[in-house]
């Protein structure tokens, strides 16, 4: 029975909430490997108060509230309003200054892509600053409707306990539903849904529960897919069914349940009425267009990311970015697509983190040595220059917040890119050395895309203003700025004729991205923005989008991004002749009007409600409760049962505490854990205790012999990178045993750990990289300790990708323990070293072969049967997604001794070969686990063990 009620209470709270969220702030279970978190910068943090927000910010983004509070308020007014509810407590909003800045919150764990996040625990969200004041309003938007769906979910008297509902919320609802209140429909959001309508690839809302399981590029076509049901929902069944069906979820978790009580159909149905929908709407919008072959050969494929092209000066090599091995990595290939390599390869972990491929990411010099990027290491950003002949990699500091869009001057001696200081982006220009930064514009607009003229007196760059992106031209010399476009759409990713008599670039007039020319031959030197008339040219007419067109230096070919079937890819064809246009556009004669219409805002750039800022205060640190969980069962028979969960954590997320106790007093029996971890600096420290008492027999004598443990950890952990930290650990642990004679064991320990991590994956695979782990840990007798002994471990994986479908992987593990104490390694099946669960020789059983010394080599060719799976069996609960399915062939070889004369033929040293499949599955599509399958041979008897076990081999 004390099994029993052990294990309900840990399925109801350690399962189903601690796998749920995922955010347990201590994290002390064992990490051998991992990336890490930077942290570079502190903050005095200050508290502007609204009527209904506290917006936590830095003195450094001051000059930014007046306009976030008026953001966050009108947020506030259209979605309470839009929901019918109101919010009584004031909403925690926390703004960070740029993205390097928020990355390093310790609130909730963030990566490149996101670009803001809430959470139920506080109901608080985070938000970086892009520079972009649409970009923020609707990033505000949308978060701040995740904390009205909060408000409306997770209240009541006990919020822990409904915060456990949180799985069965689809969550294409709750994005969606964030997409449909925070913004219009762009032109993005109709390339990525016409895409997948026209090719039979619409994603169910049946598998969108979660999107955990999708693909990188699918997860913000996700989100579009929910925006799009959403708004179908409202346009079919009535506005009124979008706040009933968010209440109704509150009232019941059945979803089909729900969608007949809203709109008296299933979510079965209502799914496929949408798909319908979906693909009449986007088939009628892509008829009688092209696909981007028409305009130019494809010359990539295979990633869900090929781009942004840049010519080389003599036309024959093509530089671009690929995420084709799971990360951002810099390729050259000649202009036929063939021989295509990588430059940066081995440089990725070491000399810079990310490469930031937004837009106009690469630029090649004029003399055709050197390439010129934007990148990030440490949490800054750098210029980095690549020299192709020396193979030497420059980084210039520059002393501003964000660095992108980098382009050479004609010359070579210039580079003119957008810098991000205040929050606000704008031009700047500096020696191609590093020296001599210059400020090109000032202004409060989102300033980005610069490309020089090819006299270089001139900079055609891109500039939000009104809510939309415009073409805009800048004199290098007298810095005047001239407004080439006023249309109501987006102009973009602008790139210069060598003769300078055109300008290409990315337009959305028809609703979809195509690439334009416009002549700019007649402009001479004193252009009056008032006079201007443009003849506007179009080149394409794709079914999909099209972006970051380049012309060839000879004026002969075109080089251009194609999106299509969730691929970005680049396509290489001839400029089109004047007679190949399909169409033009010249002044008034067309819809779309260059130059010639009066500027009209689309809307207010502010709230017009007020929102007055009330007063401004310092932060000061304040716990509180995140999570708890009490349980208590009774009985005559078994005794008081009880265990509880405790969690809490500062606003900031710097402090992190949890209390963990379980106790059965018909068997006196008592687990308990306390943890507490601090995360403000660079170092991270965490103070661990556990301790377990219990009566296991009466011995001989009848004696009641009870047992106890106790455990004392203090860890430090210092991230020298994003790959690379060193962990240092002191542990003590005490075992007692009691009955007539008390034993008493007590071992202190020390242990220090160097650890690098430069794999890259995707989903739940290692693609490449590698991964290494060196430790030693030291038992030693001072201090009351009664065990001696000195351990040396070494763990070394290394991943190589030979195709998509196919991974080599290899792993060195060797162990060396000394002293009078000294540990014994098994040789056999799966055992655990230093609490890391290890996989050692498949096919050999734990008692063949131990010693002090291990040595062993595991090798594994992975080949990935069926990638795309996709079946949900949703006849179980939890349900069961199968997402892909994989095939190894491995062998192992190792042995272990004592004494170095144990080793001394060949034969001593063991070896298995063996088969498995890894069966690679998530629960409710939000938790990833494998499923693995093995059965390995000993060579030398070819006898053999089955192994079933969870997670992966290495």
């Amino acid at each position: 029975m004390r099994n029993n009620l052990k294990k309900k209470f840990l399925l109801f709270v350690c399962l189903s909430f601690c796998l749920l969220f995922l955010r347990n702030p201590l994290s002390y279970a064992d990490v051998s490997f991992g990336k890490n978190k930077v942290i570079v910068d502190q903050h005095t943090w200050h508290i502007a108060e609204t009527e209904h927000f506290q917006i936590y910010h830095y003195p450094e983004e001051r000059h930014l509230i007046p306009k976030v509070s008026k953001m966050l308020e009108k947020a506030y007014q259209k979605v309470t309003t839009d929901l019918n509810i109101s919010i009584e407590k004031k909403t925690p909003f926390f703004l960070y200054l740029t993205h390097n800045h928020f990355e390093q919150n310790n609130i909730a764990s963030t990566g490149e892509g996101v670009g803001g996040f809430s959470e139920p625990y506080k109901n608080r969200f985070v938000i970086p600053v892009t520079g972009s004041d649409k970009e923020l309003e609707h990033v505000i938007t949308h978060e701040f409707t995740h904390i009205a769906m909060f408000n409306i979910w997770y209240g009541g008297f006990w919020k822990s306990a409904s915060l456990m509902r949180f799985v069965f919320y689809p969550l294409w609802i709750i994005e969606g539903l964030a997409e449909y209140e925070s913004k219009e429909w762009e032109t993005y959001d109709h390339m990525l849904l016409r895409d997948v309508a026209i090719s039979d690839m619409i994603i169910p809302l049946g598998k969108l529960h979660s999107f955990n399981h999708l693909k990188m590029h699918q997860v913000y076509l996700a989100y579009q897919e929910g925006h799009s049901a959403i708004s179908f929902l409202a346009e079919e069944y009535g506005e009124d069914k979008v706040p009933k069906l968010i209440k109704n979820l509150r009232e019941s978790l059945d979803i089909n349940g729900v969608f007949m009580r809203t709109i008296d159909t299933d979510l079965y149905s209502f799914d496929k009425k949408w798909q319908r929908y979906m693909k009449e709407k986007y088939t009628i919008e892509a008829e009688g267009k092209e696909e981007a072959e028409a305009y130019g050969k494809k010359l990539t494929e295979g990633a869900e990311f090929n781009g942004p092209p840049v010519f080389s000066p003599d036309g024959k090599k093509i530089a671009f970015i690929s995420s084709r091995n799971g990360y951002g990595e810099l390729f050259v290939m000649n202009v036929d697509g063939t021989s295509q390599k990588s430059i940066l390869k081995s440089r990725i972990g070491r000399s810079l983190d990310v490469i930031h491929y937004e837009g106009h990411a690469l630029s090649w010099s004029p003399d055709g040595e050197k390439i010129a990027f934007a990148g990030e290491k440490k949490q800054k950003d750098y210029l980095y220059i690549i020299n192709l002949r020396k193979n030497k990699l420059k980084k210039l500091r520059l002393p501003l917040e964000v660095l992108k869009f980098p382009c050479f001057s004609h010359k070579g001696d210039k580079i003119v890119f957008v810098g991000m200081e205040g929050g606000i982006n704008d031009l700047y220009l500096v020696d191609a050395n590093g020296k001599n930064l210059e400020k090109l514009t000032s202004d409060e607009f989102d300033d980005s895309y610069p490309v020089f003229s090819p006299d270089d007196k001139k900079i055609v760059y891109v500039s939000e203003r009104e809510r939309q992106k415009d073409l805009f031209l800048l004199d290098v010399e007298t810095l005047a700025i001239t407004r080439l476009t006023f249309t109501p759409r987006d102009e973009f990713d602008p790139s210069w004729s060598p003769d300078g008599s055109s300008i290409v670039y990315i337009g959305d007039y028809e609703g979809i991205y195509n690439i334009y020319r416009m002549d700019v031959s007649d402009l001479g030197e004193d252009i009056q923005e008032e006079n201007l008339e443009l003849d506007i040219f179009q080149l394409t007419d794709v079914k999909v989008g099209i972006f970051t067109p380049e012309i060839s230096p000879d004026g002969e070919h075109l080089l251009f991004v194609s999106y299509r079937y969730g691929e970005m890819n680049i396509h290489y064809g001839e400029f089109p002749r004047e007679e190949m246009f399909v169409k033009k556009l010249k002044g008034k004669e067309e819809e779309i009007t260059i130059a010639q219409l009066p500027v009209e805002p689309i809307g207010p750039i502010i709230s017009p409600y007020p929102s007055p800022v009330s007063r401004i205060r310092p932060y000061r640190f304040k716990a509180s409760t995140d999570l708890i969980f009490p349980f208590l069962f009774y009985s005559t028979t078994e005794g008081l049962y009880t265990a509880g969960y405790w969690q809490a954590s500062d606003m900031l997320g710097n402090h992190g505490m949890i209390t963990y106790v379980e106790y059965a007093s018909e068997y006196d029996w008592l687990t308990y854990q306390v943890g507490y971890t601090y995360q403000r600096w660079r170092p991270a420290l965490g103070f661990f205790a556990y301790g377990k008492t219990r009566r296991e027999s009466e011995d001989d004598d009848n004696n009641i012999v009870r047992t106890s443990e106790f455990t004392e950890e203090m860890v430090v952990s210092y991230p020298f990178d994003r790959f690379r930290r060193i962990e240092l650990g002191l542990i003590t642990e005490s075992k007692r045993e009691r009955n007539g004679d008390n034993i008493r064991t007590r071992e202190n320990g020390i242990a220090l750990s160097l650890v690098r991590d430069t794999t890259q994956g995707k989903i739940l695979d290692i693609m490449s990289g590698s991964r290494a782990n060196f430790t030693v840990y030291q038992a030693f007798k001072a201090l009351g300790g009664d065990l001696d002994y000195t351990t040396y471990i070494l763990d070394g994986r290394k991943y190589f990708k030979l195709s998509e479908r196919n991974i080599l992987g290899f792993r060195f593990l060797g162990a060396l323990s000394q002293g009078r104490d000294r540990e014994k390694f098994s040789l056999g099946g799966e055992t655990r070293l230093l609490g890391r669960e290890e996989t050692r020789l498949r096919g050999l059983s734990k008692d063949v072969s131990s010693g002090s010394r291990l040595a062993l080599i595991n090798a594994e060719w992975r080949f990935m049967l069926f990638p795309e799976i996709n079946w949900r069996f949703r006849l179980l609960w939890p349900e069961i997604y199968l997402k892909s399915l994989q095939f190894c062939l491995f062998t192992d070889s190792g042995a272990a001794w004592n004494e170095p004369e144990e080793i001394r033929t060949i034969s001593d040293i063991k070896n298995t070969i063996g088969i498995g499949l890894r069966i690679n599955t998530f629960l409710i599509q939000m938790f990833p686990f494998t499923l693995r399958l093995d059965y390995g041979w000993r060579t030398d008897k070819f006898t053999g063990k089955f192994y079933f076990s969870l997670g992966p081999t290495f």
